[in-house]
């Protein structure tokens, strides 16, 4: 008997430690793919059911009137664009949206395009982050609008940081009821 229980111990704990492993590696080649895949404008990669490397806001994940959406009908670039979406105008109060971290060097200049169509309100903007050393971030909108634009539409925008800038935040956002549908977002350093 007591050979038994040490045999199915000694299972047991084979058994938790390939687990162990198995959840690391796992967690090293998500922490690879995320380094890889830098911006992921075209919304291609995925871990948990949405593209990496962009933060939702929770107004789109808990509320039964908004929702956010890989749609491999309605793309401009790759095998899916993405669509946000908003029914209730209280949702607004909240900002739904999706936002991204870009890694920017100071006095450098960026040219950020994306393709995007709607049938609400938006704004994409971006901010700097705060940084005591170069002052407070500052904002910057690279397209604002409460007109419908049915057909896949092409923006653009150079971005110049300012010294001690290492990082911006990108957003886009509904403003308005109804939906919007992002693709192909672009952000590179253009040469001096």
């Amino acid at each position: 008997m007591r050979t038994a229980v040490l045999r199915a111990t000694a299972v047991l704990s084979a058994v938790l430690i390939l687990l162990h492993l198995s959840n690391c590696s796992k967690d090293k080649q998500l922490e690879e793919i995320d380094k890889l895949a830098g911006l992921d404008g075209s919304f291609e990669i995925r871990d948990s059911g949405f593209s990496i490397n962009w933060q939702i806001n929770e107004a789109l994940l808990k509320n039964k009137d908004a929702g956010l959406f890989l749609d491999k009908a309605d793309k401009k670039d790759g095998s899916q664009s993405l669509k946000l979406q908003v029914l209730q105008p209280g949702i607004l109060e909240q900002n739904p949206g999706i936002s991204t971290s870009l890694a920017v060097m100071p006095e450098k200049h960026y040219r950020l395009s994306f393709w995007l169509k709607n049938s609400a309100g938006f704004s994409v903007n971006w901010k700097s982050a705060a940084d005591r050393a170069a002052g407070p971030g500052r904002l910057g909108v690279v397209a604002r609008g409460g007109k419908r634009v049915p057909d896949w539409t092409a923006f653009a925008d150079t971005i110049s940081t300012e010294p001690g800038e290492s990082s911006l935040e990108l957003e886009f956002l509904l403003t308005e009821t109804g939906s919007l549908w992002i693709d192909n977002v672009m952000f590179e350093e253009i040469a001096d």
